[in-house]
């Protein structure tokens, strides 16, 4: 890398809404999206077990639309690959 360079990597989680199948079963879930501190908090079915509490750099609920999440996660990314510098989305689930 050259002088002066910088590099970043950004972790953001979008929570899905649960699916058919689930709602069927009559499932709940597990999670609660804080958006003031990019943090997602996962509760056990047990309730003995600790909540645990994740941070993240921007975090999505399952009412979330999809182009406010590509215009926010995606779209500053598309632009500096465009003036021509290097990115990757890398997406999982």
């Amino acid at each position: 890398m050259s002088k002066g360079s910088t590099e970043t990597v950004k972790v953001m989680v979008r929570v899905r809404p649960m699916n058919k199948r689930e709602i069927e079963k009559g499932s709940y879930s597990v999670t609660k999206i804080d958006n003031k501190c990019n943090s997602v908090e996962l509760k056990s079915p047990d309730e003995k077990v600790p909540l645990k509490n994740f941070a993240f750099d921007s975090v999505y609920d399952c009412d979330s639309l999809q182009q406010d999440v590509y215009n926010e996660c995606a779209f500053p990314l598309v632009e500096s690959v465009i003036e021509g510098y290097n990115g990757t989305i890398f997406a999982y689930g």
